[in-house]
């Protein structure tokens, strides 16, 4: 084993770091290929690392897929400085996911009395700062996004755009707390920024207030599969969002919209894209609400191979 070929211990390091499938089914935006944001395990960074020890013909594979899968929770400026830092280490990152996925203790002991602060969340100037960096990201999941401080929309609407990125996602399971919520405009002016994207995913990230995006123009990314569990909050630009994806949308998974005119927005947009659509999963929540005209949207989708609800 300590003499194995380059080729051969990257690949088996490189299953060490997958989820096992029975796992996959609880990530958002669950179990469907389309949308898996990138299947690692949560102790996939510490077995590599550990494996990086064991002899000289293993610390170089399993380092090097530790950075091109770059997982970090403390997601601080500094310490992803340091994680990057040495032997251009910030070109081989290739996915890169920020905060915990799932249950974050420090933030739930936040909402305690004298709760420390949550350490996990990354501001949106030091992420914009790391992707300029990270030039080959194309897989970027950003499960905490620290906005508790106000930010600037002219800051984003005048950073230069990431083309590599081609999935994201914003936000892990279940619901962002109030200092990791987006107000529409700023969600507008950041996936903006990402004119390659395919794959979008969009958790429950938005503050209560809806706002126009009058003045920014649409993405001009063509997706090909979305989804979506933005709870009662009301996001609803949706056409904005979709406009021109109308012809690609392949597969799209909604859950949890529950905001009256959040959810004709999005039938507003689907709408367009019955052309294309293949797969569509929903919660049966939203088949009632949103029934009879979900159902007569469906009925025009002839490539329509997949329903779930």
């Amino acid at each position: 084993m300590a003499h194995l070929p380059y080729d051969v211990a990257y690949k088996i390091f490189e299953r060490l770091a997958e989820r096992e499938p029975e796992d996959r089914r609880f990530m958002f935006p669950f179990d469907h290929p389309a949308m898996l944001a990138g299947p690692i395990r949560d102790d996939a960074p510490v077995h590599l690392r550990t494996c990086a020890l064991v002899c000289r013909s293993w610390s170089l594979p399993a380092s090097t897929l530790n950075i091109r899968r770059f997982r970090i929770w403390h997601a601080s400026a500094d310490a992803v400085t340091a994680a990057l830092s040495g032997h251009d280490r910030h070109l081989l990152v290739q996915k890169m996911e920020v905060g915990r996925e799932w249950f974050c203790p420090e933030c739930y002991s936040r909402a305690l009395p004298d709760g420390p602060a949550c350490r996990n969340s990354m501001d949106i100037p030091s992420l914009l700062a790391v992707l300029r960096r990270c030039v080959n990201v194309h897989r970027l999941a950003l499960n905490e996004l620290h906005t508790a401080n106000p930010i600037d929309e002219a800051i984003i609407l005048t950073s230069p755009q990431f083309h590599s990125v081609r999935s994201l996602r914003l936000c892990g399971y279940g619901s962002a707390p109030a200092d990791q919520r987006l107000t529409p405009r700023i969600f507008c002016a950041m996936v903006r920024l990402f004119p390659s994207l395919t794959h979008l995913a969009v958790g429950s990230i938005f503050t209560e207030t809806s706002q126009p995006v009058d003045g920014i123009p649409p993405p001009t990314f063509q997706l090909q599969s979305f989804a979506t569990t933005t709870g009662t909050s009301g996001f609803r630009g949706y056409e904005w969002l979709l406009h021109n994806s109308r012809k690609s949308i392949q597969t799209v998974w909604i859950y949890g919209i529950l905001d009256e005119a959040a959810i004709q927005s999005f039938l507003n947009a689907l709408e367009l894209g019955v052309a294309s659509l293949r797969c569509f999963h929903m919660h049966p929540l939203f088949w009632n609400v949103s029934y009879p005209r979900i159902a007569g949207i469906l009925q025009r989708c002839t490539q329509l191979g997949e329903l779930h609800r």
